[in-house]
C-alpha cells in the first residue's frame, strides 16, 4: 500500500533509458524503458563478470552470441571504460592456412547516465561483417560500442580474414587490416587487401576473377565476381564496413570500421592452366568515435589476436582458427566504470529507545563518493515487532537551507518502507527522519536495515 499523508513536491524526473533507433534486431524490440540501470537486454545473452582494474569498481565481460548486446549506463556515471577484441578468421575445412587474429581497440567513453550502448561481439559464422565463405571459411566478424543516441560507432575492433591452403588471412587492424597471403603454388595474381581506415580492401585477383571488394565505412562487404558466396551484413546500420565474399566459396575478408578485401580458392580452369589461394584481408579498427578519449587500436600478428598483454585479456580471444581442428576464436568487449559508493550511517541517537506504542523518530543520512541526482530508491527495513507508526512519515531535512519535505512513501507487503532519495552528495549535512513504533513489549536491542544500490547499512533499536 501507499500513504501519502499530505502533498509532497513532485520530484525531479530522472530521464528514461533512450530506446536506441533502428537497431536492427530480428523478432521483438529489446524494452530498454524496464532495463535496470548497469544490466543487460540481449537477445541471446552471454555475460559473465570481471575484476576491475585499478579506478574502477564494476566490470562486464561481453561474449559472443550471434546478435546485438545494450549495456545501461548507471546513475551516477559519466565515463565508461571499453576493451574490445575483433574475432579471429576461420581457416577451409580442416586443409587451409590460418585465420587471421582480431585486433584490439580500447578507450574511455563519455556517457550519459540511462543511455544505452549498443554493444556487438564478432564471431567467424556471419555475425560482425565477416565477408561469407564455404568449408568453414568464414572472415571474422568486427567487435564495438555503438552509440544510438549519437547514431555513431565509437569504438571497433577488426576482424581476421579466413585463410585457405596454403594461404593466410590477414590480420584484423589496426588503423588498418592486414593483407593476405598467397599460396606458393599459385600462379600469378594479387592477394586479398586489407582494408585502410575506413577504404575496404580490394578483393583477390587473378585471370579476370575477383575476390568481393570490402566494405567502406557503412557499406556491407561485397560479393565476389562471379562467385556466389555473400560479402557481409553489418551488425548495425551505419556500424562499420564488411567484409568481402571469398570467390569459389572460400576465404572471406573480416568486418571491420573498413571491410577486408574477401579471398580466393580457384582450382584451375581443367585445361592445364594454374590454380590461385589467397587468404581474406583483414577488417580495420577505429578509436575515435564522438566522446572518446585516450583511444588506441592496434593490429593482430599473424593468426594471434592483438591486446594480449591487457589485464583483461581471456585466453584464446581473437585467435584465427589453424590447420589441425583448431577452430577461429569469437572477438569479445569489456566495460569498466565507477559506479558511485555509498555510505549508510544511522544518526543520534544509535540506538533508538523505543517505547511500545509510542511515536518515536530515526534518523539516518545518506551520502556518497561523488554525486548523484534524484532518483535513487533507499529501502528500510525492520525488526520483528518495529515499523512505520500509523499515520508516520519520512522526511528530508536540510537545517541550514531550512528545508523540511515530506516523502512519498511506499510500504511494502513485508513491512518494509521505501522512498526516492533526494540528490545524494558526500556532505552529511541532510539527513532523513522516519516516524517509527514498537508493538513488541519484550525489552532488548533489535536490528534493522537501511539499502541504497548494492549498500546495506544496520540500524540499531532498544525496547525499554
Amino acid at each position: 500500500m501507499s500513504q501519502n499523508p499530505e502533498p509532497a513536491p513532485a520530484p525531479v524526473p530522472v530521464p528514461d533509458a533512450p530506446e536506441p533507433p533502428g537497431l536492427n534486431v530480428p523478432g521483438t524490440p529489446v524494452p530498454l524503458e524496464s532495463t535496470p540501470a548497469g544490466q543487460v537486454v540481449v537477445r541471446a545473452q552471454a555475460l559473465t563478470a570481471c575484476t576491475p582494474t585499478a579506478g574502477y569498481n564494476r566490470c562486464q565481460r561481453f561474449n559472443a552470441t550471434g546478435g546485438p548486446q545494450i549495456f545501461i549506463v548507471p546513475v551516477g556515471v559519466t565515463t565508461v571504460n571499453a576493451r574490445v577484441w575483433g574475432s579471429g578468421g576461420h581457416y577451409w575445412n580442416n586443409q587451409g592456412s590460418a585465420g587471421g587474429g582480431g585486433g584490439f581497440t580500447s578507450g574511455d567513453i563519455a556517457v550519459v547516465p540511462g543511455e544505452a550502448l549498443l554493444i556487438v561481439v564478432g564471431n567467424y559464422a556471419g555475425y560482425g561483417g565477416g565477408g561469407g565463405s564455404n568449408y568453414s571459411g568464414g572472415g571474422g566478424g568486427m567487435s564495438g560500442v555503438h552509440s544510438p543516441r549519437l547514431g555513431q560507432a565509437l569504438l571497433i575492433a577488426g576482424g581476421g580474414g579466413s585463410g585457405v591452403p596454403g594461404a593466410a588471412g590477414g590480420a584484423g587492424g589496426g588503423a588498418s587490416g592486414g593483407d593476405a597471403t598467397i599460396a606458393p603454388s599459385s600462379g600469378a595474381g594479387t592477394a586479398a587487401r586489407g582494408a585502410s581506415s575506413g577504404v575496404g580492401g580490394q578483393g583477390a585477383q587473378f585471370q579476370g576473377r575477383d575476390g568481393g571488394k570490402g566494405g567502406n565505412v557503412g557499406q556491407p562487404g561485397n560479393l565476389s565476381t562471379g562467385g556466389s558466396q555473400p560479402g557481409s551484413v553489418l551488425p548495425q546500420i551505419g556500424m562499420g564496413g564488411g567484409g568481402g565474399g571469398g570467390l569459389g566459396g572460400h576465404s572471406g575478408g573480416g568486418g571491420g570500421y573498413a571491410g577486408g578485401g574477401g579471398g580466393m580458392g580457384f582450382l584451375g580452369d581443367g585445361a592445364g592452366g594454374s590454380g590461385f589461394f589467397s587468404g581474406g584481408g583483414g577488417g580495420s579498427g577505429f578509436a575515435s568515435g564522438p566522446g572518446v578519449s585516450g583511444g588506441v587500436t592496434i593490429a593482430g600478428s599473424g593468426s594471434s589476436a592483438a591486446g594480449k598483454s591487457d589485464p583483461l585479456y581471456q585466453a584464446g580471444i581473437g585467435d584465427g582458427g589453424r590447420y589441425g581442428g583448431v577452430a577461429a576464436q569469437p572477438g569479445q568487449v569489456v566495460l569498466q566504470w565507477k559506479a558511485p559508493v555509498f555510505t549508510v550511517a544511522q544518526a543520534d541517537p544509535n540506538p533508538v529507545v523505543m517505547v511500545p506504542g509510542v511515536t518515536t523518530q530515526m534518523a539516518f543520512t545518506v551520502s556518497t563518493d561523488t554525486a548523484v541526482p534524484v532518483g535513487q530508491t533507499i529501502t528500510l527495513a525492520f525488526p520483528s515487532g518495529v515499523a512505520l507508526a500509523p499515520g508516520g512519515t519520512v522526511r528530508y531535512i536540510c537545517p541550514a537551507d531550512n528545508i523540511n519535505m515530506l516523502l512519498p512513501i511506499t510500504v511494502g507487503p513485508d513491512g518494509s518502507v521505501s522512498i526516492t532519495a533526494r540528490e545524494i552528495t558526500p556532505s552529511t549535512a541532510c539527513f532523513y527522519s522516519v516516524d517509527i513504533q514498537a508493538s513488541t513489549t519484550t525489552p532488548g536491542p533489535l536490528q534493522g536495515s537501511i539499502t541504497i544500490d548494492d549498500t546495506t547499512g544496520t540500524t540499531f533499536f532498544s525496547v525499554s
